[in-house]
Formats: C-alpha cells, sequence, structure tokens
C-alpha cells in the first residue's frame, strides 16, 4: 500500500511539472522610445514636435487636446544598448521651448508573458519643468 501512495505521489508530480505549456496572449508591440511632454504649458500651443531615436524621427504637429507623448518607433532596437533620444518642441510664435537629448537605455518588454512573442525593447522619457529630458526608469 505504501509503494503505491509513493507511486501515486510520483504521477502527480510528475503531470504537473510536465504542463508547462500555456496560452499566450495576442496583444502586439514594438521597439521604441515614447517621450512624454505634459510639463509643457498649455500656452504656445500648437507645438512643431520632432522626436527621435538615434536617427530615426517623427515630426509632428501637436494641438491642445491631441495628447502630450509622442512615440517613436526603431525596430533596430535590439538589446539594452545605450541611445540618443533627442526631444524638439517649437511653440507657435516660432520659439524653441525644449531641445534637449539624453541616452537612453531600452528595457525587455514581452507584453504577452515570458515564453511568448513578441518580445521588444522600449524605453520612456519625460520632459522636466525645467524643458530637459530624461528616461524614466521602469517599473518592476
Amino acid at each position: 500500500m505504501r509503494s503505491l501512495r509513493i507511486s501515486t505521489v510520483l504521477l502527480v508530480l510528475v503531470a504537473a511539472t510536465s504542463c508547462t505549456s500555456h496560452a499566450c496572449t495576442q496583444i502586439g508591440a514594438s521597439s521604441g522610445v515614447t517621450f512624454d511632454f505634459s510639463a509643457l504649458p498649455a500656452t504656445g500651443a500648437p507645438w512643431q514636435v520632432t522626436a527621435c531615436v538615434q536617427e530615426v524621427c517623427d515630426t509632428r504637429i501637436v494641438q491642445p487636446g491631441d495628447g502630450t507623448t509622442s512615440y517613436v518607433r526603431d525596430d533596430a532596437l535590439q538589446d539594452d544598448t545605450a541611445v540618443q533620444a533627442r526631444l524638439r518642441v517649437v511653440d507657435a510664435s516660432g520659439e524653441t521651448v525644449v531641445d534637449d537629448t539624453v541616452s537612453v537605455t531600452p528595457v525587455r518588454y514581452q507584453p504577452n508573458g515570458e515564453g511568448c512573442e513578441p518580445i521588444v525593447w522600449q524605453a520612456e522619457t519625460v520632459v522636466e519643468a525645467d524643458g530637459t529630458l530624461r528616461q524614466v526608469e521602469p517599473t518592476s
């Protein structure tokens, strides 16, 4: 009887540890850098916002109510190698209100969980009240 209980326990343990596959969700994501310029005063809008990661740039006109973030997709981000992120914001009068560059270190991100695709590398920056750009440290 004792050997039957031990065999049953072993069988349950083997069965429990052999089921390692799991379902992955289908959340999409891309590598890139987010620029948060919500600290800018609403006066001076619309703004011309140019955000760059290395040589990949996105320029757009931002109106009040359009949101205060910009995202630059850069599929060349493949690891935690530091890259240059630049943000330039020009107000409606033509005055440059932000023009700063910061070195950012992308962080590995798997939106669908470990063992699931995609694997992307992302960083987040924020403009401080004084106009400087800094990397936001990821929360774990």
